[in-house]
């Protein structure tokens, strides 16, 4: 069972919402009863601290780990068996960026993974082996949130992209 574990990053399935995953600096974990119990899902399987995590938007046994390199770039991580195995995706050779803050995979394009970093974000469209880099129209900015027709919003400056930062305009529906 899970009893205390630092949390690097936690998940829940978008399509079933008693799968939840948990990331410590050393293993992961996942909860198929809403988290009442744990089993470990990749010990020692990321070779750095993991992040953020994200659940594929239809299947709860892919999962995608983030890790955060203590000097230099991290890496990405998936599953596609709930956690058995772990391969890596990309690297720091393949334009990964550092520490990223959140990682969302886009639910109409799982194929398409976004990770937002303070200043920048990043996006894949081959599940995670290159990515593109954008920064925000505010560099100190720290929060962007992906909604769920593939728009990227910036809630602190209350902008939105539809094409992946290329053109931001206001954020009409913001708070």
């Amino acid at each position: 069972g899970l009893t205390s574990v630092a949390v690097g990053g936690l998940a829940q399935a978008p399509s079933d919402p008693m799968t939840i995953y948990v990331a410590s600096p050393s293993a992961a974990y996942k909860s198929g009863d809403g988290g009442a119990s744990w089993k470990l899902a990749g010990e020692h399987a990321f070779g750095s601290k993991v992040g953020v995590l994200a659940v594929h938007p239809t299947n709860p046994l892919v999962v995608f780990a983030a890790t955060q390199a203590p000097s230099g770039p991290g890496g990405l991580w998936k599953t596609i068996d709930g956690g058995a195995t772990w391969y890596a995706t990309s690297g720091g050779n393949s334009g990964f960026g550092f520490d990223p803050l959140s990682m969302q995979i886009d639910p109409k394009d799982p194929k398409s993974i976004y990770l937002f970093h303070t200043g920048f974000m990043q996006k894949s469209v081959d599940d995670g082996v290159t990515w593109t880099r954008k920064t925000y129209p505010n560099s100190g900015l720290a929060q962007a949130l992906l909604d769920t027709n593939g728009s990227v919003i910036l809630p602190g400056i209350k902008k939105t992209s539809s094409d992946f930062g290329v053109i931001w305009s206001d954020w009409k529906n913001g708070p």
